[in-house]
């Protein structure tokens, strides 16, 4: 997932995209170690990548609240390491995203999108 989403944004630096990917360790006891080392050592000199490690699993809600909380962009994106999302459907949310934003009588700051949702369920405002 990370190779398609360094591939991803490193093709869309003429639009000058910036982006940092941070990796959240949870407590994993099997090899996840070695292969965030692994990511770390292939991209550090392609894009800002960092890590955050806690000793003890607490969830998937309490790693995506971590990283969050050490990312820096006006923008955050969270990407599970299964690949489940693709990556390309970032230009569909963009977009929907660029929409709602020059939308004056949205005061929102918090867009979701979902494959879950019916096609003709776009945006729900609360």
């Amino acid at each position: 997932m990370i190779d398609k989403t360094v591939k991803y944004f490193t093709n869309q630096r003429n639009e000058k995209i910036k982006f940092e990917i941070i990796i959240v360790n949870d407590g994993s006891k099997d090899n996840t170690q070695k292969v965030i080392d692994n990511l770390i050592k292939k991209y550090q000199n392609v894009v800002e990548i960092a890590q955050v490690t806690y000793k003890n699993n607490a969830g998937k809600g309490y790693a995506v609240a971590t990283g969050f909380k050490y990312s820096r962009g006006e923008y955050i994106l969270m990407l599970d390491a299964d690949g489940a999302t693709n990556i390309q459907d970032f230009e569909i949310l963009m977009k929907d995203m660029n929409k709602i934003k020059s939308d004056e009588n949205v005061n929102g700051e918090l867009i979701i999108g979902s494959r879950k949702l019916n096609s003709d369920v776009k945006v729900i405002l609360f």
